[in-house]
């Protein structure tokens, strides 16, 4: 059939991606407390407040390098009416979840963003606060085992440390 091998490659990089940014967010949820700023709840001013405050604080600590804002789409939800620019007639932007600019900080949305029963953890950072390596190390081509077609199974091995926690503003947000 037709772009079936390619919807299949397309999905299998989709899991593999979200497998690792939600290491990643994992990972921003342990930033030490003092880099954490609180939203009361999740409204728009209590959210816009949360993120001017951690902005404030990242400028405090001489952040001088692009950044990113990542949110939840319930955070995205009340917050897109603040944002700056907004990148619905950017196509490339969306493929890679930037959803906007604020305050010269690409904001981007994603699903993957650690929580916990009463918060969730969105962040403010910079691209030199994490070390990311990964790759996938093995891909073999094998006949599924309860059905007549092949399948292709890969070890994706991957690691990564947050190198400079002062480069990272952790944003605790209301879960309701």
């Amino acid at each position: 059939v037709k772009g079936l091998p390619e919807e299949y490659q397309r999905k299998a990089v989709h899991g593999l991606a979200v497998a690792r940014d939600t290491y990643v967010a994992n990972l921003i949820k342990g930033v030490k407390a003092e880099n954490h700023t609180t939203a009361t709840n999740l409204t728009q001013d209590a959210v816009k407040q949360a993120i001017d405050g951690a902005i404030v604080s990242l400028r405090e600590r001489n952040f001088d390098e692009e950044g990113v804002i990542e949110i939840t789409p319930a955070v995205y939800n009340v917050f897109k009416n603040c944002l700056i620019t907004l990148s619905t007639d950017n196509p490339e932007y969306i493929k890679k979840g930037i959803v906007g600019v604020y305050d010269d900080f690409k904001v981007i949305m994603s699903n993957n963003m650690a929580k916990d029963s009463s918060h969730a953890y969105c962040d403010i950072r910079g691209k030199k606060a994490i070390a990311f390596a990964g790759q996938i190390n093995k891909v073999e081509a094998l006949r599924a085992e309860k059905r007549f077609k092949d399948i292709i199974r890969g070890l994706d091995t991957f690691g990564a440390k947050v190198i400079d926690e002062a480069r990272i503003q952790v944003i605790k947000i209301p879960l309701a």
